[in-house]
Parts: structure tokens; C-alpha cells; sequence
């Protein structure tokens, strides 16, 4: 009661004797009415009062909104030609290699002339426009065998048919990213994964442009499915197939073996070694390009032309675009210090908290029930999964649709959480969640005027808060004259 007494009279404007009852003034007593009013009937809204659930419901209701609006917007003042095709664009890329492979031409694999020649001769005959622009190939030469078969077939079709795949790899993700939250939840709770995942702007990249993003995000989790339930022998063999983008599969193999030990190493050894003889074997000659070619093609396509720097998520872009802009030319020694000094900071404070985790493991090896090493464990995955992209030297926006495992691993922990109140590293957590989601919807547009790629400031604060919290003691766990058990957490998913 005194509580509620003292919180009562923090909102009341007592006027003195000697004040004037008209006083409008902004230090009189009426003005301080006027404020206090105001904040109750602010604290009275009912999206203050709501659930978690129900603002992000709300959320939602506001992106659908917001896309809405800039999609009828656009198509109202930018109609597009009959001829004009901007759709799926980024699988030209795919279909070159696979119509390389299919006819024998693998030599052109990573031959930029070739490339633009055969891409400009596919735009012409499709009737749609490239201008100057190309895709290069800058996956490892094996994955081009995937594309084989769609090279077969027209263009227009064969793009169609990659999203259709896609969307049910997709599909596929989402029931395992919903499998990570506790059992009992209804579809209200659920169903905000996928729909939020859905209506992001890194799924909206990856479909629009035909990227392969969806089929990362199937054997990410289901590699970290796998991980989860300590079968370190298959969460190597599917994790060693994300290796077709070695920037999204590496640092996450490291953390992977350095938790399960040899038997997950094996896994990708065995993988590994697959891969290496299909290449040899079905495209002799190929790995010897791509390792020599492909850096050089990199390097060129940065310093030689205007690069878009904004549609990365690394540090390298950051200082590039900052530093440097648009402008052609290799990048400056104070971006390279810059840069390498950030992903040193990062990469060992990762690689710490991995071996403070592996430890709380092997202290507690015959003691599996024990709650705290899966708490600490899915912190791991989570910081390792937002932090890749920052490491990397070639990670661009659309891939960030990864980022919806750790968001789904820390909602999890919320929702075990109960109404419990968040601590403070949690609050800081969900708000930078909120802003780089927001921020991604227009970071492209804003970064390529401004030259300040705010997304990958919001990821660096994103990653460092969830390395933090990897092994941050965790209140969820108490210890007892038995040893740690479970706090008993209120029923409220």
C-alpha cells in the first residue's frame, strides 16, 4: 500500500497557497497538470498495456502496412515497361554456370568475358535488360552441377521453378525454427515466427532477386537441430553442405566442432571429402580456376567498378563506403586496420565464450539433464550466427534472412523466461532486434546517399550483446545443496 500511496502522489500537482489557478504558464501548476495527464493517459494506452504477443502482432499489422504502401506507391510512379524484367534477376548467375556445366564449357566457369558475353546474349533473347551489369559465379565449382538440369529448360521457367524449391525449403526452416520454442505454445505465439520472417526485408531480397538463401536457412537449422540434440556425427555431415557458400558455413563450423568435439569434425571430413571427388570427378580442372580465378574476380569487381557497398553487411563495407564511397581503387590502409582490428575484437571474444561453453560441458559431461550447458549452448549458436556476417569478407544483406535462427533461439528463452522481467543486456538484445529489423527495410536506400551503412553498426551491437550474454551467469538456473536445478518459471507463453 505504501508502494501504490507513494506512486499515486508522484502524479499530482498540489498547488501551493500562494499559486495562481490560471497560471498557464510552462512552470505553473496547471501546466504540471497538463504533463502529469498526460502520462497516465500515455500509460493507459492499450499498446502500452499489451502483451509481448499482441505488439507484435501489432508489429506486424505495421509492417504489412508500411510494404504495402511502398509497394503500390512504387508501382504508381515508376510503372515498368512491358519489356522491363527486374524480377529474379540474381539467378542469371546460377543458370549460367549450370549451362556451362551441362554443355561442357566448364573453363567459363569463372571466365568474366565469357560470363557477360553469354548472360547479355540470354537478356537479349528473354527481352530484358542488363545495361553493363553481369553475374558472376562466386560459389565453389560443384554447386554448379545443382544447376545443370535448370539450365535445360527456358529461362523465365527455370527461374520460377528455383523459387518454387525455395519457397518450400523455406516452409521446411520454419517448422524447424518453430520446433526450438517450447512445447504447449498456441498458434498465436507460433505463428509469429515464420509470418515476421516472412515480411522481412532479407526474405524479401533473397525471393525478389532468386537468391539461394533459403536453401542456407534449411540446413542451418537443421544443423542446429541436429547440434541441439548432440549428434555431433550428422550435424557435420549436413553442416558440411553449406559449405557452397563458405562465408556463411565456416565460422559456423569452427564453433560446431569446437562444442562436439571430433565426431562432428568427421562429419564435415566425411562431407567434405564427397564434395572434393564429385568436383574432381564431374568437373576436372574447375578447382584449380577457382581457386586462383575467383579472388582475382573478386578483387576486380570491388576496385574496377562502382561496387555496391551498401548491400553488405561486413566491416570491410562499413569503413569502405565511409572511408571511401562509391569511388573505384583499392581499399585504403586505414579501412584494412580498421577492419581487421573489429574482426579480431569479435572473433576472439567469440572463440572464448565457445570454450567456456565446451567447458561447462565437459564439467558436467554425465550430468546431460543438467540445465545450465543447453541455456549457454543455444547462446553460443545464436552470437555465432549473428556474428558471421561481421567476420566475413563477402556477406551481402539478403543473407541476413539467417539471422531469424538466433531470433528464434532467444525468443525461446524468453518465452521460458515467463514474466519475469528482462534483464538489461535482454532489453538492449530485443531493442537492437527491433532496430536492425526495422532499419533493413530502408538501409540500402539510406547507406548508398549517406555512405553510413547503419546496419552493420546495429549487427555489431546485435552480436556483441549476444556474445556477452553466452556466458553471462543465467537466472534461470539456481543452485541448490543438490546442485543446479531449474527455476520453477510461471506458465506464460
Amino acid at each position: 500500500m505504501h508502494g501504490r500511496g507513494t506512486r499515486a502522489t508522484r502524479f499530482q500537482a498540489i498547488p501551493s497557497a500562494e499559486a495562481d489557478p490560471t497560471d498557464f504558464t510552462p512552470d505553473g501548476p496547471l501546466a504540471d497538470s497538463a504533463l502529469m495527464g498526460a502520462t497516465l493517459n500515455l500509460s493507459n494506452l492499450a499498446i502500452v498495456r499489451a502483451s509481448p504477443r499482441k505488439r507484435l502482432w501489432i508489429g506486424v499489422a505495421g509492417v504489412v502496412m508500411f510494404l504495402t504502401t511502398i509497394w503500390t506507391t512504387n508501382a504508381l510512379l515508376t510503372p515498368s515497361a512491358p519489356h522491363d524484367r527486374g524480377f529474379g534477376l540474381d539467378f542469371i548467375a546460377f543458370y549460367s554456370a549450370g549451362d556451362f556445366v551441362r554443355t561442357g564449357q566448364t573453363s567459363k566457369l569463372y571466365d568474366l568475358p565469357a560470363v557477360r558475353d553469354f548472360q547479355r546474349h540470354l537478356a537479349a533473347a528473354n527481352h530484358f535488360d542488363l545495361g553493363n551489369a553481369y553475374g558472376p559465379w562466386w560459389n565453389p565449382p560443384f554447386y554448379a552441377l545443382v544447376f545443370a538440369p535448370f539450365s535445360a529448360i527456358a529461362f523465365p521457367t527455370a527461374t520460377l521453378l528455383w523459387l518454387g524449391i525455395n519457397l518450400l525449403f523455406f516452409s521446411a526452416a520454419c517448422v524447424l525454427l518453430c520446433r526450438f520454442s517450447p512445447p504447449g505454445l498456441n498458434w498465436k505465439s507460433w505463428a509469429l515466427l515464420p509470418i515476421l520472417t516472412l515480411l522481412s526485408a532479407p526474405f524479401i531480397l533473397a525471393v525478389s532477386h532468386a537468391q539461394n538463401t533459403c536453401t542456407s536457412l534449411l540446413l542451418l537449422t537443421a544443423t542446429i537441430t541436429l547440434w541441439r540434440s548432440n549428434r555431433a556425427l550428422l550435424a557435420g555431415l549436413v553442416g558440411g553442405f553449406m559449405f557452397y557458400k563458405p562465408q556463411v558455413a565456416s565460422l559456423f563450423a569452427l564453433m560446431l566442432v569446437i562444442d562436439l568435439g571430433w565426431k562432428a569434425f568427421i562429419g564435415y571430413a566425411i562431407t567434405g571429402t564427397g564434395l572434393l571427388l564429385v568436383n574432381l570427378i564431374a568437373l576436372p580442372g574447375t578447382l584449380t580456376d577457382y581457386l586462383h580465378r575467383l579472388p582475382s574476380n573478386v578483387h576486380s569487381f570491388q576496385t574496377q567498378t562502382i561496387y555496391p557497398w551498401e548491400q553488405h553487411v561486413t566491416l570491410k563495407a562499413f569503413w569502405r563506403l565511409l572511408e571511401q564511397g562509391h569511388t573505384m581503387g583499392d581499399t585504403t590502409t586505414l579501412v584494412t586496420v580498421a577492419t581487421t582490428a573489429g574482426a579480431l575484437m569479435l572473433g576472439l571474444l567469440l572463440l572464448r565464450a565457445a570454450f567456456k561453453v565446451r567447458g561447462m560441458k565437459n564439467a558436467r559431461r554425465r550430468r546431460w539433464n543438467d540445465p545450465v550447458y543447453p541455456i549457454h549452448r543455444d547462446r553460443l549458436i545464436a552470437a555465432t550466427v549473428a556474428v558471421t556476417p561481421i567476420l566475413m569478407p563477402f556477406y551481402f544483406d539478403y543473407d541476413l534472412l539467417l539471422l531469424a535462427v538466433p531470433a528464434a533461439l532467444f525468443a525461446a528463452e524468453l518465452v521460458k523466461r515467463g514474466n519475469r522481467p528482462l534483464e538489461r543486456f535482454d532489453r538492449w538484445a530485443v531493442a537492437a532486434w527491433c532496430a536492425i529489423y526495422a532499419w533493413q527495410m530502408i538501409n540500402t536506400e539510406v547507406a548508398g546517399k549517406t555512405h553510413v551503412n547503419v546496419s552493420v553498426i546495429l549487427l555489431c551491437t546485435l552480436a556483441s550483446l549476444l556474445i556477452v550474454r553466452v556466458g553471462r551467469a543465467d537466472e534461470m538456473v539456481e543452485r541448490s545443496e543438490e546442485g543446479w536445478r531449474p527455476v520453477a518459471l510461471p506458465k506464460a507463453a
